[in-house]
């Protein structure tokens, strides 16, 4: 029962770390609070019926047991595999490059934004023939799509402005992909730029459309906040294999 202790008020730690580098603004932060006051609350009631005298009957803490360890290894065959993507390089000479969109504040990207950005930026500037489409729609609390902030960060970096194809109609990465196809196609070289946790379910979605050259140019993340990117992730690529997207 220490371990659920121990394991809760590291999981209420990591919370609080989050949400003073981040804010509030992140609903999945929230999830560190719940699973820490879930872990303190099953350390509370073992000792409470350990007291008591009170006991599991065998079936059921063996249910309990195999469920968790099922739920584990669920866990890390999802990670392995947007683990295992994440860190996969780009070759040279794509026809396009699709960068999907993150927030923007404003009309200010976001770090995660800017990063994806100036990833493709670098990419773009290697290789001088390679089209790019910038991709994400216009959210709440934002003045002007993703997309156009994207663009013009784009050219800010050096980049012409008759490269540049804007999709700013998009609200998810399924609609990225799919919206993005319609301008290049799924039939030429691609590369997509995202975050390295977002990689897995990007290239998972743009081969269920059909691409069938793409590979991915992962931009950095904030250190601080990698397990908490890794394990939203998963609840993400869980839902898209459940619903058969992915």
């Amino acid at each position: 029962m220490l371990f659920f202790a121990g394991a809760g008020l590291v999981c209420i730690i990591y919370y609080v770390i989050v949400i003073i580098y981040s804010g509030l603004t992140g609903t999945f932060s929230l999830f560190w609070l719940a699973l820490g006051l879930m872990c303190e609350g099953i350390f509370g009631l073992g000792r409470w019926m350990h007291n008591r005298q009170i006991h599991l009957p065998g079936w059921l803490y063996g249910l309990m047991i195999l469920t968790l360890a099922a739920g584990f290894v669920v866990f890390v065959v999802i990670e392995v595999q947007i683990i295992g993507t994440a860190f996969k390089k780009a070759e040279k000479g794509a026809d396009y490059v699709i960068v999907l969109g993150a927030q923007v504040r404003g009309d200010v990207p976001s770090r995660t934004l800017e990063r994806r950005v100036r990833k493709a930026a670098g990419y773009l500037k290697e290789n001088p023939e390679t089209l790019v489409i910038v991709s994400g729609g216009q959210g709440r609390g934002e003045d002007i799509s993703e997309a156009q902030c994207m663009k013009q960060l784009l050219m800010d970096l050096g980049i012409s402005e008759d490269r540049i194809f804007e999709e700013d109609t998009s609200t998810d990465t399924y609609e990225n992909i799919k919206n993005s196809f319609r301008i290049c196609g799924s039939d030429k070289k691609l590369v997509i730029v995202t975050c390295g946790y977002h990689m897995y379910r990007a290239k998972a979605l743009a081969a269920k459309a059909g691409a069938v050259d793409v590979e991915g140019l992962a931009s950095d993340s904030d250190r601080l906040l990698m397990v908490n990117y890794y394990v939203r992730e998963f609840f993400a690529v869980l839902k898209y294999k459940v619903c058969g997207q992915i």
